[in-house]
């Protein structure tokens, strides 16, 4: 038996519509994997999950007010394109002293945008808010999530869940 040793950021990037934020991307919070559950009524009450999945949503910070962001927030919210955005980071596994990339490629609607405060001698740091329709998550190669709302894929470690689903509906 082996036990499970931590894995550590050691540094991370964001990339809007392949433009870097190195050293400033800050904060970068992915989005929860939540299902919708239904709960029994009865003597001994239970939830149980529906297949169906909620809404996602992600934000990041910035430590700068770049145009890219900007073009990004237009062009998500004003055209059929989207702007992808690529999220990388090393990660060290402790005791082994191995470096495994992680990456998160997503896009969908970008539905805030919050400048900074303006105060002297602080970070300049910028949020964005995203509600997220097409998310893949790598990690060492391997993809471990895929989440794609237009084409109905669903995959947990490359197995498509919503695959029967769409047999069902002749998609």
């Amino acid at each position: 038996m082996f036990n499970k040793i931590p894995q550590v950021v050691e540094q991370a990037n964001c990339f809007i519509d392949g433009y870097g934020y190195a050293g400033v991307a800050r904060d970068i919070t992915l989005p929860v994997i939540e299902q919708e559950v239904l709960e029994s009524k009865g003597a001994l009450s239970a939830n149980y999950g529906t297949g169906v999945f909620k809404a996602m949503e992600c934000s990041f910070k910035i430590s700068q007010m770049g145009e890219q962001a900007f073009e990004a927030f237009g062009a998500n919210t004003f055209s059929k394109f989207k702007i992808p955005l690529v999220f990388k980071a090393s990660i060290h596994e402790s005791g082994s002293g191995n470096e495994v990339p992680f990456v998160v490629e997503l896009n969908g609607e970008f539905t805030s945008m919050t400048p900074p405060s303006i105060v002297a001698g602080a970070e300049f740091t910028s949020e964005i808010k995203i509600n997220v329709h097409f998310i893949k998550i790598t990690m060492d190669g391997k993809r471990l999530f895929l989440a794609d709302v237009k084409n109905l894929i669903l995959e947990f470690n490359g197995k498509d869940k919503m695959a029967q689903v769409k047999a069902n509906l002749s998609l």
